[in-house]
């Protein structure tokens, strides 16, 4: 989970990133079925099969590398990881369930 105060960066490297990227997307053309979504200017949720920009989750990028997408990196907000901040709340609410 994303945490602190966003930093500007010029970093086109997408691995230098946890955040949110600006990004130019190629998706493969050999997939059936394509993952990114893109929401257009009325609305509408696609999945293009030609290259579009947009800003998403770096996590979700290099989650696709492996299904072919390529990335052009035009900047981005980096964010501090947020390690175990949920923790406290899962376990106040696991103990309510257990007494109910």
């Amino acid at each position: 989970m994303p945490v602190g105060n966003p930093k500007w960066s010029n970093d086109t490297n997408l691995f230098n990133y946890f955040g949110f990227c600006y990004v130019k997307i190629i998706p493969p053309k050999d997939l059936d079925v394509q993952l990114i979504p893109f929401r257009d200017d009325k609305g509408n949720i696609t999945f293009p099969k030609s290259a579009f920009t947009g800003i998403y989750f770096s996590e979700l990028l290099k989650s696709s590398i492996k299904y072919g997408y390529t990335f052009e990196i035009l900047g981005g907000y980096k964010f501090d990881r947020g390690i175990g901040i949920f923790k406290n709340f899962v376990e106040t609410l696991y103990s309510k369930r257990i007494k109910a």
